[in-house]
């Protein structure tokens, strides 16, 4: 300030008037109240994260279910549609074994309810319809049954003929496959298709003999009652073709010719290679 001797300017100098006074409570418990409501927005968030959590925890388990759901429909579906295909169209002993299973209770049924609302004659008469319908699906069974058997009967010999034809193989340090034939395996590959073409009928005259001629080739080059036999119904067939006779009446002969070609390529004698895959290996005789 101005004094003696001393000059102070007062041009700058403001007026300050004094504001409210914060004591040192009053000071921590606007702290404590900010940190509260930090506190009550931070716990918010952690809810809302939780909850969000949980509610997609629920949707995937929900959809989980619906999936599972859906998913024992369609396999009951698929077995409902398996079931109805193997009464349809039975190939194994299951299915057949099904089919009787379901005629027994079907005929039970019928049977229980023919007793329990007839009586008299028109029960028996009931009674014989019923062992009738029971007899015409035995029947039914039945040429299912011989159809089944001549399918698995050829789907087995071709099993059979495809491991006497195939390679030997294995594989080498590095993992590559190796595949080798010997003279066994060639050998069994073309008596495999030797007995394809003779199983082949849609073809002509001209071929038949064809195959007729290779087929006698090759099972003289072994002397034995089989090929006499086997020789000697191919004479045959190529007798009755050249007389023009139908083919109807040669289905016999070429079934008893593709039998005995069978048994020779089951012969380990003719064909080494089978000798692997019997399990008992019969010594044959010429």
């Amino acid at each position: 300030m101005t004094g003696i001797g001393c000059y102070i300017s007062c041009l700058d100098d403001k007026l300050v008037a004094p504001g409210n006074y914060i004591t040192a409570d009053e000071y921590h418990d606007s702290r404590l109240s900010a940190v509260i409501c930090l506190q009550a927005w931070a716990r918010r968030w952690l809810a809302q994260q939780a909850v969000d959590r949980l509610r997609r925890q629920r949707d995937l388990r929900l959809a989980w279910l619906e999936l599972q759901e859906k998913r024992r429909k369609e396999e009951k579906e698929e077995q409902l549609r398996d079931r109805r295909r193997r009464w349809m169209n039975p190939r194994s002993r299951a299915d057949f074994n099904l089919l009787y299973h379901a005629l027994e209770k079907w005929r039970r049924e019928e049977e229980q309810q023919i007793n329990s609302s007839l009586r008299g004659a028109e029960r028996k008469a009931a009674l014989c319809s019923l062992l009738q319908q029971e007899t015409e699906f035995i029947q039914t069974i039945g040429r299912h049954h011989i159809i089944a058997n001549n399918e698995n009967y050829d789907k087995a010999i071709k099993n059979f003929l495809d491991k006497c034809a195939a390679p030997h193989w294995w594989r080498a340090a590095k993992g590559r496959l190796i595949e080798v034939d010997t003279e066994h395996t060639i050998r069994a590959r073309k008596l495999q298709d030797l007995y394809k073409k003779i199983n082949t009928l849609t073809v002509s005259q001209e071929q038949r003999l064809h195959v007729l001629t290779a087929l006698k080739h090759t099972v003289q080059e072994h002397h034995g009652q089989l090929t006499q036999e086997m020789v000697g119904l191919i004479d045959r067939e190529v007798d009755l073709m050249r007389r023009e006779v139908k083919e109807t009446n040669l289905e016999g002969l070429r079934k008893r010719i593709s039998t005995l070609f069978l048994q020779f390529i089951r012969t380990p004698v003719f064909n080494p290679e089978v000798a692997k895959l019997l399990k008992v290996n019969s010594d044959f005789r010429l």
